[in-house]
């Protein structure tokens, strides 16, 4: 049995977070973006909602690990901080791919 590693470090993309959770014409992530730009979080300012979302997987709140043919799965869920004030759970979902120790931002979405 493979014993998962959890992120020693996280990095996310800002592309990801403009063109895909803050991205109200993409066909997958446009209901994700109506949920975090109803937060506060601005299309022009995709920094702010990737600082959220590392704080936010940073607090260790995790929901299950898996290993994938992509490398180790890791789940945080938990509230996050938002510009305009309320705390909404959501879910974080990043990966560590094989032979690395650094997990990447792939999703985001409410709970």
């Amino acid at each position: 049995m493979t014993t998962l590693q959890a992120p020693s470090a996280l990095i996310i993309d800002v592309a990801k977070i403009r063109d895909y959770l803050l991205n109200r014409a993409h066909p997958v992530g446009r209901a994700k973006a109506a949920f975090f730009l109803s937060c506060g979080f601005k299309e022009g300012r995709p920094e702010e909602l990737a600082d959220s979302l590392f704080e936010h997987a940073s607090a260790g709140h995790v929901a299950r690990s898996m290993q994938t043919p992509f490398g180790a799965k890791w789940v945080f869920e938990g509230p996050m901080k938002t510009p305009s004030g309320p705390v909404p759970a959501i879910r974080s979902v990043w990966i560590v791919r094989q032979n690395t120790s650094v997990g990447e931002l792939v999703t985001a979405y409410k709970v």
